[in-house]
């Protein structure tokens, strides 16, 4: 909170007449949201069957206009949240969580038009979002691993925040864009290695939108034996069952040899999406901006098979499809989307965050990599996934948005517990959230 007050103290000052920057309007936000879990069947880390969902936020930014070309941009929020209580023991343990965030702090260079540029570059925190039609499900480029590939998504989290440097590149009045981004690990562990992501799109006949790019994942290495661990490993602490090769390698004793995979969170990551929008084929008044949009998105969470966990490319790529149902300017946007995945691991990534474990937590304690922490999981319940969203503006600044899904959400913990693995695991499972927000 002292730094937020800073924050507004340094705007204050800016605005004073003799500061040599011009500022724009300060622009925010405000929220509340809540939920509730419907259904649940995975019990085995938290029992969320039924357990009611609440957060609620605010969020400042401010742009100055440092010169004609370079602007800097600044923002900061906070969240609380109550996350899902759990059983009746966590319950007593439940804690409201205050979450200080940075929405952007960046500086931006334009070259060209000012009012369409044909080249920015970036450097610091910003937000980017390779896909602009996903709603939830989606977005494989910047979101989640690749080895292991495990997947996230949840309510109105569809973007993602780039630690690093950015250089977006426009022609032919946005007929064509592509991004080139050198990101940071900020968010999950190992920290702070560098990926080089590139990411194109092409719009053609004002119907047909197609893009592709790739992820470099963790290319530069902060600390290889963070990056690749298992190559620090000793064969004399090799062996089979023991935690260095549960968590780091893996050992082939077939034939009379042993045979050592040194597993790695580097990986190349490529996508592809196409978008499709029929209204520009007929008379289309009738209908809203993004209704009767059709859009899909595929990736492969890894190009390369290796050893016995990654052998198998087919089950490392997840593919999904979106459509807006037309409402008729009813709504901003009411989408569908369903998504299919058939990674054979749960998608927790426990073993990543305390281990820093390029491993996933395997089917059964049965099965290699060995892992006694997690047990009876079913890999074939989870490979489908769904989300149905709405949002609705009222008034210009008040935005209604509700969402039922299946989809990859992570329910915060409950009480000082960490969530580490999705909530729902079959397709029996949903919940729905509901929020209101309000802008400026």
């Amino acid at each position: 909170m002292r730094r937020f007050l800073l924050i507004m103290v340094c705007v204050a000052l800016c605005n004073a007449e003799d500061s040599p920057l011009k500022l724009e309007p300060l622009q925010g936000a405000g929220w509340i949201q809540f939920g509730r879990i419907m259904h649940s069947t995975d019990t085995s880390n938290a029992d969320s069957r039924n357990n009611w969902m609440e957060s609620g936020g605010a969020l400042f930014s401010v742009t100055a206009d440092i010169s004609e070309r370079l602007k800097g941009n600044a923002g900061l929020g906070i969240m609380m949240s109550y996350p899902a209580m759990g059983t009746l023991a966590s319950a007593k343990q439940m804690s409201k969580l205050l979450i200080p965030f940075v929405t952007q702090a960046n500086l931006v260079y334009s070259l060209g038009n000012l009012e369409n540029p044909w080249l920015k570059i970036s450097a610091g925190i910003f937000p980017f979002k390779a896909d602009p039609y996903v709603q939830d499900l989606g977005e494989y480029l910047t979101r989640g691993l690749v080895y292991p590939g495990f997947l996230f998504s949840g309510f109105e989290c569809s973007g993602a925040s780039i630690y690093g440097i950015g250089i977006h590149n426009s022609l032919g009045n946005n007929v064509f864009n592509q991004d080139l981004v050198l990101s940071s690990e900020t968010e999950i562990k190992p920290y702070f290695d560098y990926s080089l992501i590139y990411s194109g799109s092409c719009r053609l006949f004002n119907s047909l939108e197609i893009g592709a790019g790739v992820n470099f994942y963790h290319l530069l290495s902060i600390n290889e034996k963070l990056t690749t661990p298992g190559s620090y490993i000793t064969q004399e602490s090799a062996t089979p069952n023991s935690p260095y090769s549960g968590n780091y390698i893996s050992v082939d004793t077939a034939n009379g040899k042993a045979d050592t995979t040194h597993y790695t969170f580097r990986g190349i990551r490529p996508m592809a999406r196409l978008a499709f929008d029929p209204k520009t084929l007929f008379n289309s008044s009738a209908f809203g901006e993004k209704d009767l949009i059709l859009y899909c998105e595929g990736a492969v969470e890894g190009v390369q098979n290796y050893g016995s966990v990654y052998n198998d490319i087919m089950r490392r790529i997840p593919i999904m499809a979106g459509f807006n149902i037309p409402t008729f300017k009813i709504l901003n946007v009411l989408s569908l989307e369903v998504e299919w995945y058939g990674s054979r691991y749960r998608n927790d990534f426990q073993k990543v965050d305390n281990n820093i474990s390029p491993i996933p937590c395997q089917i059964s304690k049965y099965n290699p990599p060995y892992d006694s922490t997690i047990i009876n999981f079913d890999p074939s319940t989870d490979d489908a996934k769904w989300a149905l969203y709405a949002s609705k503006t009222i008034k210009k600044n008040v935005v209604l948005s509700a969402q039922v899904a299946n989809d990859h959400v992570r329910l915060g913990g409950t009480g000082w517990i960490p969530s580490y693995s999705e909530a729902l695991t079959t397709m029996k499972d949903r919940y729905w959230m509901a929020k209101m927000a309000f802008f400026f």
